[in-house]
């Protein structure tokens, strides 16, 4: 079998499917010592199963949480296992029509899967580990508040209240990723595939997604200016195309796995945000030794 590489510029996500951030078995449930179910929600099952995976993988960076849904889960959507593959999947959108979408209430970091989360990084990170979280994209938040076809449609007809909502939600994930850091977090991933580039035309893209996007990402590296950024390259990868960003490849030591890029990057004072590659695959060597920085300010 060929080795699997990590790739630039290729999205490994599908929309459609809310997938973990690595997959999960009964058998490294096992070896984690923990129940499958508790692995979302129980703040030490998470910690045990992150850093299983880490030593199992061979990896140096452990990644939370195992799920899409703490942040759509905050803000009233009901989360149910999917019968496929047993992972959470939001069961009922709290709203019809994003025209019902009104008042956000704050993130409270003390519930569900984002308390757990946060504890479960503040452990591993008392224990040594290198902490990777991944946040979900304020599209891809809208896009289980209501159902996607709303989504989709709203950013042709109704393109004031698309813009009003993630100006609130921008707010929402800018203060989880400043908690995050203060748990311990090294690395904030966002992502946001919901809406990338090859999903909607380019005018919408440009003038909707991808100027939100650039405003929610930096509205987050000015929340935390010490901490690694990372963009997922559906996102990374879009902004670029629309012409609202530049990426620069920099050089990584031979053989390297983009998990050990990703702290190569962290230990350089010069790059803030990094793009371009898949943070779900930390565990591959790159197929070419760069990693992707992203600048968004020089253009």
């Amino acid at each position: 079998m060929a080795e699997v590489k990590a790739v630039a510029f290729k999205c490994q996500s599908d929309p459609g499917e809310p997938s973990p951030t690595h997959i999960l078995t009964e058998e490294l449930c096992r070896k984690a010592n923990v129940r499958y179910e508790d692995v979302f929600t129980d703040a030490a099952s998470m910690a045990r199963m992150a850093k299983t995976i880490r030593r199992e993988d061979g990896d140096v960076i452990c990644r939370l949480p195992f799920s899409v849904a703490a942040e759509a889960e905050q803000l009233g959507a009901a989360f149910a296992p999917n019968p496929e593959n047993r992972l959470p999947a939001v069961k009922n959108p709290p709203y019809a029509k994003l025209d019902e979408i009104g008042e956000l209430p704050p993130f409270d970091f003390a519930k569900g899967q984002m308390a757990a989360a946060l504890a479960a990084a503040e452990t591993l990170s008392r224990e040594g580990e290198t902490v990777l979280l991944e946040m979900e994209g304020v599209f891809s938040i809208m896009g289980m508040l209501a159902p996607s076809k709303e989504l989709y449609k709203g950013l042709y007809r109704k393109r004031d209240k698309i813009r009003d909502i993630a100006a609130r939600l921008r707010e929402h994930v800018v203060a989880y990723a400043r908690e995050a850091v203060r748990h311990g977090v090294k690395i904030v991933a966002y992502s946001d595939a919901t809406i990338s580039f090859d999903l909607v035309s380019p005018d919408s893209y440009k003038n909707i997604c991808g100027a939100v996007t650039l405003d929610v990402v930096r509205a987050i590296r000015e929340a935390v200016p010490d901490t690694l950024l990372h963009l997922c390259s559906a996102t990374s990868v879009g902004i670029e195309r629309a012409g609202l960003c530049r990426s620069e490849a920099i050089p990584v030591p031979e053989g390297a796995t983009y998990g050990e890029a990703l702290l190569f990057a962290l230990k350089n004072p010069d790059i803030k945000i990094v793009g371009h590659g898949c943070h779900g695959r930390t565990q591959y060597r790159l197929e070419e030794p760069k990693i992707y920085k992203i600048d968004m300010d020089n253009i």
